[in-house]
């Protein structure tokens, strides 16, 4: 009798994902976990740092009937679906899922989250190198040229390597409030470094803006490197640090990247400007794809059945964060 041989699941969803949208790339979530007092109450210290771990295949069997009941916080229960992902032991071969380079990723737990992309808002054009520009207004200029392929941007540095560029989408007038995650895929030629990217709206001034910084991410050359991160000024405190952070992942360890929102910042106001600040060498060169504004779909874990040969299968719940009405109503 013959062996039977269990199927490729990673395989299968790569190639469902040409033929049906419910096959798609999704960002993995796991909340921060906050240190205990001696009482065993939970403060405001962070013992564990967040994991956010995007760019990772998935099928998602959708069930939605948006049940209006009001939940705790606000939050409404908009739906069920059912999630097929890789068997473990295929996910810890993926770098971010890796034990050896992340030590705080043994399984996929309840009450993690899946994010998935509900639509996308906004996408930055890189089709073509028109609206990109050296320098940006309170940031160094350099001689970057950029050319485009049809699908992403080419950077290229010259003899005033380190400094900033942009896409200004000043003439597009487009709305990116109801947004509320940024994600974007970079690549680099042979060294560059990433160390902040940042949001305009409305116009230029400083006070607009909407920067995620200290980066400082040597940026791959081999495969595309995915960064998603809440359109949001705001997040938690990481301990011993006093100002708001997310999380960047690369190959398992966490970029913690401070968050900080301009004075006059406002999501009511248009996309005026995305740009990059980057350290690199003359004539290396930054790859840039993918850059969109997009309303996610969070989807709670609430059962997972590990079918240890073949994939896994989670139960999920959708939540529904912030009602848009009440964001544009309230500003973010």
């Amino acid at each position: 009798m013959s062996k039977i041989t269990p199927f490729n699941m990673s395989r299968i969803l790569r190639k469902l994902n040409y033929r049906t949208g419910q096959s798609r790339k999704i960002t993995y979530y796991r909340p921060p976990i906050y240190s205990r007092d001696d009482y065993g109450v939970e403060a405001s210290g962070v013992a564990v740092n967040e994991l956010v771990m995007p760019n990772t295949q998935a099928y998602i069997r959708l069930r939605i009937g948006k049940d209006y009941q009001l939940q705790r916080a606000g939050v409404n229960i908009v739906g069920t679906a059912t999630v097929y992902m890789p068997r473990l032991e295929t996910l810890k071969n993926f770098p971010n899922y890796d034990q050896d380079n992340n030590t705080y990723f043994n399984e996929i737990e309840g009450w993690d989250q899946i994010i998935d992309v509900d639509r996308v808002v906004y996408r930055v054009p890189t089709s073509s190198s028109t609206g990109w520009i050296s320098g940006s207004t309170g940031l160094d200029g350099n001689d970057t040229t950029f050319t485009s392929d049809g699908e992403s941007i080419t950077a290229t540095f010259g003899t005033n390597a380190d400094g900033a560029f942009s896409y200004s989408g000043s003439s597009a007038g487009t709305n990116s409030l109801e947004a509320d995650r940024i994600s974007f895929q970079v690549k680099a030629s042979s060294s560059a470094t990433l160390q902040s990217f940042y949001v305009y709206n409305g116009d230029d001034a400083i006070a607009n803006s909407l920067q995620y910084n200290n980066t400082n991410i040597a940026i791959p050359s081999t495969d595309w490197m995915t960064i998603d991160v809440p359109f949001a000024s705001g997040g938690y405190i990481t301990s011993g640090a006093s100002n708001e952070s997310t999380s960047i992942y690369l190959s398992g360890s966490r970029y913690r990247t401070e968050v900080s929102g301009g004075a006059s910042h406002d999501y009511k106001n248009d996309f005026y400007r995305m740009g990059f600040v980057v350290d690199s060498a003359a004539d290396d060169a930054l790859y840039i794809r993918n850059v969109r504004f997009y309303k996610s779909i969070p989807w709670s874990v609430h059962r997972v059945n590990d079918y240890t040969d073949e994939y896994m299968k989670l139960s999920c719940v959708r939540t529904q964060g912030k009602s848009q009405k009440k964001r544009r109503a309230y500003n973010g």
